[in-house]
């Protein structure tokens, strides 16, 4: 009698992600009644708001968001099966998931803070946005840890042709830009501590100038 193996069925453990966008959810329910009607969301570089989202909204996307990239990162996790998982260590899927829960992460910790800045626990002004200022140092100092990690994939990464044709640029780029951010975070931890009422806007400066070159290394190699 001809048996065909079944694949071992996906371990819980893959779906513990999964608890991210729930504790938000149950989070912002809890808040809900002490949030104000309408968010500060977008601010100027000099910390002045000039954009709000409504209560519902915020709350709605926040969730949403979390739950499509925490999704997406288990999409790409590797698998029981070993013929799956040594697919997903071509493709790179390991740092690709680890990318991605990382950004839900991040985005729990935006939101939060948001969250808590609207409910007067950060102060106001440029000065009670130099704790998002932190959170966005950190993100890139660890984006920066991750990029020379990252093998060519769908998802992540300096994608331009140039780095998609040549496996030895991919390298070469994500590793020069991993540096970048690296520094980049270091320069926006440190500026969130020296000069609070600054730190967004120069974080945000920084940002924008590592992106910048790190895309023109990917054009250029």
């Amino acid at each position: 009698m001809l048996t065909i193996p079944s694949s071992p069925a996906p371990s819980p453990a893959r779906f513990a992600p999964l608890l991210l966008p729930a504790m938000l959810g149950a989070a912002m329910v809890a808040l809900y009644r002490y949030l104000p009607g309408e968010l500060e969301t977008h601010f100027a570089l000099d910390g002045t708001p000039n954009g709000t989202m409504s209560r519902a909204a915020f709350c709605v996307s926040g969730v949403a968001l979390t739950t499509v990239l925490t999704a997406l990162g288990i999409a790409r996790s590797p698998e029981n099966s070993q013929a799956v998982a040594n697919e997903r260590a071509r493709e790179g899927g390991k740092p690709v998931a680890t990318a991605l829960h990382g950004s839900a992460l991040f985005v729990v910790a935006i939101y939060g803070g948001l969250a808590a800045r609207a409910m007067g626990l950060l102060g106001g002004g440029a000065k009670g946005l130099a704790p998002l200022a932190l959170l966005l140092a950190i993100f890139l100092f660890a984006l920066g840890l991750l990029l020379p990690k990252v093998p060519r994939n769908r998802f992540v990464g300096i994608r331009t042709s140039a780095t998609l044709a040549d496996p030895e640029l991919w390298a070469r780029v994500h590793r020069r830009a991993g540096h970048l951010y690296v520094l980049t975070g270091l320069f926006g931890v440190f500026s969130a501590f020296l000069a609070p009422s600054l730190a967004l806007p120069l974080v945000g400066g920084a940002v924008l100038v590592a992106s910048v070159v790190a895309l023109l290394l990917g054009l250029r190699g």
